[in-house]
């Protein structure tokens, strides 16, 4: 470039790049995540803050769960804690029964349901008929003795029913 005492810098084309900074990562790593979910326990009405000091305490220990999983994998990456909150109703699993002579059937849960767990998991169930309508409450029975429950269906159809809860279930006929 020349020079003058005149002029100072001779007007010429002058090159200036541009720097993109779009894919730069601004942050060391994350600080903080939401997680919305379904689990066994915790607030409804408001997030909590999870820690790994208190998940199991606060979400309630459900290693085969995918949102618990997704909660603890966040926090085991270093996340000091993570904002939860808890999806009202839970998951529904339903398993279409067939019918049988003298409708009576045992219900398992897997896993094994706890002592603790039993009246949500009652207050979940839902019986429809085939074709997805709820049967109303008179058309059936539940029976509980600890964590043996046993649904008598009374006016099941020649076809079967369908049996909904919180927890994944394995119905089976029972003789009388």
């Amino acid at each position: 470039m020349n020079t003058t005492k005149n002029l100072g810098e001779a007007v010429g084309i002058q090159r200036q790049d541009i720097i993109d900074r779009t894919e730069e990562q601004t942050t060391d790593g994350l600080t903080g995540a939401v997680i919305l979910g379904h689990f066994k326990r915790g607030r409804v009405d408001a997030p909590m803050e999870i820690h790994q000091g208190n998940i199991r305490g606060q979400l309630g220990y459900d290693p085969k769960n995918p949102d618990y999983i997704a909660v603890q994998d966040c926090l085991d990456t270093g996340v000091p804690s993570v904002q939860v909150l808890r999806l009202k109703g839970g998951k529904n699993f339903c398993v279409e029964v067939a019918s049988y002579y003298y409708r009576i059937y045992q219900v398992t849960t897997m896993p094994p349901i706890q002592p603790d767990e039993t009246p949500e998991f009652l207050s979940s169930i839902t019986v429809k008929n085939l074709q997805g309508e709820p049967l109303s409450q008179s058309m059936y029975s539940l029976d509980q003795s600890g964590t043996n429950i046993r649904i008598t269906v009374s006016t099941a159809r020649e076809s079967g029913f369908i049996f909904c809860s919180n927890r994944e279930v394995n119905i089976f006929s029972v003789a009388m």
